[in-house]
């Protein structure tokens, strides 16, 4: 009995550590070993960590929350049909970012000028651009949601 519960746990703890993980990295790391950020189960973490509990947010349910916590107390942003509202809200006077076609607008304008980030290719560029030298973030393993890259844009202060 005992040899079966170290089994099964042993399993869950093995299985903790392959979810599903991106790591950023700046545009000038040229190294796979020093990640920015670290992506991991919804979770934004600071570094190479997969420490849950020192998530700078978490992504879940179309919300963005503050630190490790899902409670509706600690909602930053909330994400409904392509644009990001500050907390609860679902008001167009509260749009932060409206994100359509891999492109992440200011407000809830799509106007080409409003355009602050493009999402392409495992790579995040400034404004409407996808040329190298306009990147600021790529992306090692998976591929993060669209509401995971707005959690880094807002984790990361860009």
């Amino acid at each position: 009995m005992v040899m079966k519960s170290i089994f099964f746990i042993s399993i869950l703890l093995f299985a903790h550590d392959i979810t599903a993980q991106t790591f950023v990295h700046g545009d000038e790391d040229h190294h796979m070993d020093t990640p920015l950020i670290t992506i991991s189960g919804g979770h934004v973490i600071e570094g190479l960590n997969n420490m849950w509990n020192d998530a700078i947010c978490t992504v879940s349910g179309g919300k963005i929350f503050k630190g490790f916590s899902t409670s509706v107390f600690d909602v930053l942003y909330t994400y409904e049909n392509g644009v990001v509202y500050n907390g609860n809200s679902t008001t167009t006077f509260d749009a932060v970012y409206t994100v359509k076609n891999g492109k992440i607008f200011k407000g809830d304008s799509t106007f080409p000028m409003d355009c602050l980030y493009t999402y392409q290719d495992g790579q995040l560029y400034k404004g409407a651009s996808s040329v190298i030298f306009d990147r600021v973030l790529w992306f090692e393993g998976d591929s993060p949601s669209t509401l995971e890259v707005v959690a880094l844009i807002v984790a990361m202060g860009l």
